[in-house]
């Protein structure tokens, strides 16, 4: 499932938030990669209302445990 994330990202620098979110809703995880977009987007300054409204969902799920943010895998 990652992979079809991080693919998506890479393959797209425009990559839809609302795919990110719905992704993150869908599956209960938020990837390393979706993570530093869901950051990145963030930090724009011309956030559309909408996306607002995305990140906010986004936020309230993570704050009520629905979606829990995935650690990258370390090799010792």
């Amino acid at each position: 499932m990652f992979a079809n994330v991080s693919s998506a990202l890479r393959n797209s620098p425009d990559a839809n938030l609302e795919f990110c979110v719905r992704n993150a809703l869908a599956t209960g995880e938020l990837s390393p990669a979706t993570h530093a977009y869901i950051q990145q987007v963030s930090g724009t300054a011309n956030l559309t209302r909408r996306d607002r409204t995305l990140l906010a969902i986004l936020k309230d799920a993570i704050r009520d445990g629905c979606v829990q943010q995935v650690e990258p895998n370390t090799q010792p």
